[in-house]
């Protein structure tokens, strides 16, 4: 439904704004403001791009390669905002211009109630294949700084520092502003990203040219010529995009599009036309009209509002300031580029819940030898994989196989983004007292693409999530020795590479019930031992996907995870010193547990057991323990009775 008052409004603006701009051509000054015009736009370009300033005032349309690589870095700091206003809920766009620091439209934020009750989600798009990617929704954060000008139609608003789905804002970089003229000159392409109708990111790359730019009188800036106009595809939703020239500087905010008009020769009045040619109506659908351009507020103009707002002794002056302040120490240097490509390092987040993903730095995994290869008093080899696994094996960032933490070491298959195995030692003599849950978090020694998409385990704050993050080592398995050592074992059990999906009643009861076996019987003991845990990989193990499928969560995109349906247990010990090794296996399945569909309509918690899985206090399988994926360097003895480790 349109408003014709206000599209009338910019409309006539823009004519305005276009007769201005035939006077200025015309005009004894149109040389010597042509080559202010080239002067200034020589400023933000590199020295390469000087030589052919020629083609920026021509339809040349060729760009460097470059030009997709920086807009693909560009469009992660844009964004899709939701507005709950009761009367006008809707969705919007906006960009972030600072560390933490958003801007979009008054008319999308015109108070602080809608900013603190709007939220902007990121990484609402496609990924190279068509599929969509995981979105990180932040809340906005007015309390902290927020803003707003009606007249140049801007708001600014800072962002939460996390969103529930573990992300840092720092990670989603900004725009950086620049209040010099010169980023865009006439005839020029308009680019904007956006998400419009609330859709996933889009960028309107053709047809998208500067149609009105009155350039400044030298040392004269006209306080009406605060717009520019483009014709650029947009539709409801891409209000308060960043709209980029060539080198993808940010030179206007969009804000609305502008129609036809003429003069009705019964009022005299402007009116806005139809496609059909006749005059529009109140009510009448948006398709319906005849559009012939967008409207952006200029950014040079939005930074000098927001200075002239902090000299006032308005109601916005601290935040204007404040604004003003981290936009201009962000900024840069323009002859660097238009986009940083060095981002912020995400800050460490400390989370009261336990479910939250972190990111911990290489500090906290620096020094850790993991498993000790003479720990029972004799070699206990890594395991090592048959030749089909082994093609599988994800390397670490400096070129190992293995990843070491306190206490136990991990082997992950890159394709299944799993563990191959994990090993640790477990000492029953020097149990230490186990500190508060961790966060989860990713291995920063690993690429993320090895380690499991967390989206398969958080839906959001309830505990009836897809699946638990069932962890391999166990969290008070490595938790021994000196305080210090202990705390930090457990933290590394709560990387992201130490975990399977595992249903809630598997992983709670069955795989829980085994775990507790194996760590009481050591600790009873007073012995140490080895224990060796993983999947038990099928190549028709369910997609997590297929799962869902029925569910709340069917339509979020799932990653190409398969569920293992198996793990077993190896354990290893000595009775004394010099006594030989022995070795119990395990196997637990949690087949019935995911078998029905849909998943989340028809999951049983807890329920029974499948009856080719063990009891943790059955006795170990006698003879060699076949996998399928390992063999041991050495042949353990088998025990002979229930495990004593």
């Amino acid at each position: 439904m349109i408003d014709a008052d206000r599209i009338l409004e910019a409309a006539l603006r823009m004519s305005a704004a276009a007769a201005a701009k035939d006077a200025e051509l015309q005009s004894a000054m149109a040389p010597a403001m042509q080559d202010k015009a080239i002067a200034d736009r020589r400023r933000f370009l590199k020295p390469g791009e000087r030589l052919h300033l020629e083609r920026t005032f021509d339809d040349d349309d060729k760009l460097p390669i470059r030009y997709l690589d920086l807009g693909f870095v560009a469009a992660r700091s844009v964004c899709r905002i939701y507005v709950p206003d009761p009367q006008t809920a809707g969705e919007a766009s906006g960009f972030l211009i600072a560390p933490g620091l958003l801007m979009t439209n008054h008319h999308v934020l015109p108070t602080f109630d809608h900013a603190a009750a709007s939220a902007a989600t990121f990484d609402a798009e496609e990924d190279r294949f068509g599929r969509l990617r995981a979105p990180h929704p932040f809340a906005l954060d007015p309390q902290t700084l927020y803003v707003n000008d009606e007249a140049l139609d801007f708001a600014i608003v800072a962002v939460a520092d996390v969103s529930p789905t573990g992300a840092h804002i720092a990670d989603f970089g900004w725009l950086p502003l620049f209040a010099d003229t010169g980023k865009i000159t006439d005839h020029s392409c308009a680019t904007l990203i956006h998400h419009p109708r609330g859709q996933p990111k889009q960028v309107t790359l053709r047809g998208n040219k500067i149609i009105v730019y009155k350039y400044d009188m030298p040392g004269a800036p006209d306080p009406a010529n605060n717009f520019l106009y483009y014709t650029a595809d947009t539709e409801e939703g891409s209000s308060g995009a960043p709209v980029f020239n060539d080198q993808w500087f940010v030179v206007a905010l969009h804000r609305q599009a502008i129609a036809k008009t003429a003069t009705d020769p019964g009022s005299g009045q402007p009116v806005v036309l139809k496609k059909d040619g006749t005059p529009a109506l109140i009510g009448d659908p948006d398709d319906q009209i005849d559009w012939v351009a967008n409207e952006g507020v200029r950014i040079s103009r939005i930074l000098v509002q927001l200075r002239e707002l902090g000299a006032a002794a308005g109601p916005f002056a601290a935040a204007a300031t404040a604004a003003l302040g981290k936009i201009q120490a962000n900024a840069g240097n323009p002859l660097a580029g238009a986009v940083p490509l060095a981002r912020t390092p995400a800050k460490a987040a400390t989370f009261s819940a336990p479910f939250e993903l972190v990111r911990r730095d290489l500090s906290h995994f620096s020094g850790a030898t993991g498993h000790d290869l003479d720990f029972l008093g004799l070699k206990v080899e890594f395991p090592i994989p048959n030749a089909d696994v082994a093609r599988e094996i994800a390397l670490a960032k400096n070129g190992d196989k293995i990843l070491h933490y306190e206490h136990f070491s991990i082997q992950m298959n890159a394709r299944r983004r799993m563990p191959i195995w994990t090993m640790v030692d477990i000492d029953g003599k020097k149990v230490a007292a186990h500190g508060d849950r961790p966060g989860w978090s990713y291995d920063p020694r690993i690429d993320e693409q090895f380690q499991p998409d967390d989206r398969i385990f958080s839906p959001g704050q309830s505990r009836a999530r897809a699946f638990d993050r069932g962890h391999m080592v166990r969290q008070l398995d490595p938790v021994w020795g000196k305080p210090a050592i202990a705390a930090r074992a457990q933290v590394h059990t709560f990387c992201l590479t130490n975990v399977c999906p595992q249903e809630h009643g598997f992983n709670d009861k069955e795989w829980g019930d085994l775990e507790d076996h194996i760590l009481s019987t050591t600790i009873a003991a007073g012995e140490r031992c080895i224990v060796i845990t993983g999947p038990i990989f099928q190549f028709d193990d369910p997609l997590i996907g297929d799962l869902l499928k029925g569910g709340p969560r069917e339509d979020v995109p799932m990653p190409d995870i398969r569920v293992p349906r198996r793990f077993f247990k190896v354990v290893a010990w000595r009775d004394d010193s010099k006594g030989p090794l022995k070795a119990a296996g395990f196997v637990r399945e949690q087949t019935d547990e995911i078998a029905s569909k849909p998943f989340f309509e028809k999951m049983v918690i807890g329920a029974p057991s499948s009856s080719s899985a063990r009891s943790p206090t059955s006795k170990p399988r006698s003879g060699s323990v076949s996998l399928g994926l390992l063999r041991s360097t050495r042949s353990p003895t088998p025990a002979d009775g229930t495990c004593r480790c």
